[in-house]
């Protein structure tokens, strides 16, 4: 019968496990009805109306076998579903303000076992943030960790905020991480260059005065990348941001300026350095 009609497992699981008379039969048969909603979890627990009351059925004690079980085969939003429908649920016999309040606090308890950084940004931001049993410090560690995971993976969201054009033949940089990049930085190419090239005097933590660059680099399929370098001592060069060439892009573009990574940890370590020796 439960294979055919999973949702009727919650409650053969619940009658198991928050019955009065323990035995091995009940040990087996909720055995059995864990078996099938770790299986068919979605099924089980989140079942169309004429298909059995799923989660609703479900008791405290059972709630939690279900919310801490390792083996269960579902997503941790799905997971996340249920408890919501289940806190949401005020049984009959026991409709009052109490109960409800008490379920909060039960899946609140209960939350602790899924893993919110594996739920996609969006519904963590849209679905996960209007349930009232998930706090704001849950939240913010499931974002950080997402966050870190994704900068692991190559993803940068150190960017330069703008490159802005001016009238004079120079571009003003603004708001990137490094302050020494920030200026007015004047064209120093033929103006029948189709690429102009801009530079500022300026100096660099660890690399001494030189010059901050605007221009681009050419690369092996011919592609061409904008670039923010430091050029110091004997025609050394060190990139500090770069942005994509558009077709049509002949001047530096105002955004999508990202930090070369490498060059950034660098500059960290030299300053870091410097402040223990101080």
């Amino acid at each position: 019968m439960m294979d055919e009609y999973p949702a009727l497992a919650c409650s053969v699981l619940d009658e198991a496990v928050s019955g009065a008379n323990k035995c091995i039969q009940t040990e087996e048969l909720s055995h059995v009805a864990l078996g099938i909603v770790r299986l068919r979890a979605e099924s089980a627990l989140l079942p169309p109306d004429t298909y059995g009351a799923g989660v609703h059925s479900l008791g405290e004690a059972a709630i939690e076998l279900v919310m801490s079980d390792e083996k269960i085969q579902t997503d941790e939003l799905t997971l996340f579903y249920c408890l919501k429908k289940w806190a949401d649920h005020e049984p009959e016999v026991h409709s009052n303000k109490k109960s409800t309040e008490h379920r909060l606090v039960v899946a609140q308890r209960l939350s602790s076992h899924i893993d919110f950084s594996k739920v996609a940004p969006t519904d963590l931001a849209t679905t996960v943030s209007s349930a009232d049993f998930v706090h704001f410090e849950v939240m913010a560690l499931a974002y950080k960790t997402q966050a870190l995971q994704a900068e692991q993976k190559g993803i940068n969201f150190c960017q330069m905020r703008t490159v802005q054009h001016t009238t004079n033949g120079k571009v003003m940089v603004q708001g990137p991480g490094l302050s020494a990049v920030n200026g007015a930085y004047k064209s120093t190419s033929a103006r029948n260059i189709q690429f102009q090239k801009y530079s500022k005097d300026g100096s660099l933590l660890g690399y001494g005065t030189g010059k901050f660059l605007l221009h681009t680099l050419t690369m092996h399929d011919d592609s061409k990348k904008w670039m923010l370098s430091f050029h110091y001592g004997m025609d050394q060069l060190i990139d500090l941001y770069t942005s994509p060439v558009l077709s049509d892009e002949i001047v530096p573009p105002m955004q999508k300026w990202v930090a070369c990574l490498a060059t950034h940890e660098k500059l960290r370590r030299v300053a870091s350095r410097n402040k223990l020796q101080k």
